[in-house]
């Protein structure tokens, strides 16, 4: 404020998850699906999906149990607009809320070992 700065955005959680190694790739699902529980949000709540992916096919997985584990379908028009790393990927997600309106993002990240990572971000 005393810059003359007004924050646009806001990060609201985090959460990370692990499953067993050999399945290298699906964690973000978990980590996602982990994330909107602790903040007692949905799939259809999120406006902006952005997964740091290995690969494509890695994200359609993460994407496929993300519907498994909560009952919801994925907006695919909502999702992996941009493929950039992680800290541009939650630039574009926050640049995407203000474009479209919308009040949250995901952004995720795959780490190898089976890890995954999530943060939800709010347009203010």
């Amino acid at each position: 404020e005393k810059l003359g700065y007004q924050p646009y955005a806001a990060w609201i959680a985090g959460a990370d998850y692990g499953v067993d190694p050999k399945y290298m790739g699906i964690g973000p699902a978990y980590s996602n699906m982990k994330l909107l529980q602790k903040q007692g949000m949905k799939l259809s709540d999120i406006s902006v999906y952005e997964c740091n992916e290995a690969f494509a096919a890695q994200n359609l997985g993460v994407i496929r149990e993300m519907e498994n584990l909560s009952g919801e379908k994925i907006d695919q028009a909502k999702a992996n607009a941009y493929c950039k790393s992680l800290s541009a990927k939650a630039e574009k997600a926050i640049d995407r809320l203000r474009e479209i309106g919308g009040k949250y993002a995901l952004v995720t990240m795959c780490i190898g070992g089976g890890m995954g990572t999530a943060v939800i971000l709010k347009n203010l």
